[in-house]
């Protein structure tokens, strides 16, 4: 796709707006399952196979995860997203005010703690050492190739920041005083003043 060339004395206003229809043949009335498939396709897939190396450098070379468990995986991400617990471990409990009983029976806890364990989309000996985002930009570009393609553009577009909390050790890590999310990872999203994210990858900036 080639990008416009803006000029600073360019008046912005009087440009018309023409709508595009997405690239991906995506309609209000698809299952959630065929949507799940789009995002979660077999690229995203053939990413995560740099787990298999990854676990034999560490030392467990029996270490295999298949496709149908990737699947199951990305599904307990997805629930996370929108029913919080305290803890990961809670998912799986039996107390029946915390217990997710379709996390459980879809994968026990130790396969899905051993899977995060050695989860990689990059292959660790070959990362670009410029890039601090490096062992997840391949995940990156992916969703963000596949939300543009099922993205309807529209004319107003609302650009704003956020945190990701995070207060592990990485390279790209802020601490912003007085926020309510002090340390994390800075991002500026691009999303739809109608809908839903236009931009899910952020831009991550560090200095």
């Amino acid at each position: 796709m080639d990008l416009r060339k803006w000029s600073r004395s360019e008046d912005i206003s009087k440009s018309e707006w023409q709508e595009h229809p997405p690239v991906a043949d995506m309609r209000a009335e698809d299952s959630p399952g065929k949507v799940f498939e789009f995002f979660f396709n077999k690229a995203l897939y053939s990413l995560i196979k740099e787990s298999m190396p990854y676990a034999t450098q560490q030392g467990y070379p029996n270490f295999s995860v298949t496709v149908e468990e990737l699947r199951i995986v990305m599904g307990i991400f997805l629930i996370s997203g929108y029913h919080r617990l305290p803890s990961r471990n809670h998912y799986w409990s039996l107390k029946a005010d915390l217990m997710v009983d379709i996390v459980g029976r879809a994968m026990p806890r130790n396969d899905f703690g051993e899977i995060l364990r050695f989860l990689h989309v990059a292959n660790s000996q070959r990362l670009d050492r410029n890039d601090r985002m490096g062992k997840l930009r391949p995940m990156m570009n992916h969703l963000q190739d596949v939300f543009q393609k099922a993205h309807i553009p529209e004319q107003h577009l609302s650009f704003y920041e956020s945190m990701i909390a995070y207060y592990g050790r990485h390279g790209c890590k802020q601490f912003i005083r007085g926020k309510p999310t002090r340390f994390g990872l800075y991002a500026s999203p691009i999303s739809s003043a109608v809908t839903t994210f236009h931009s899910p990858t952020v831009t991550v900036q560090y200095f």
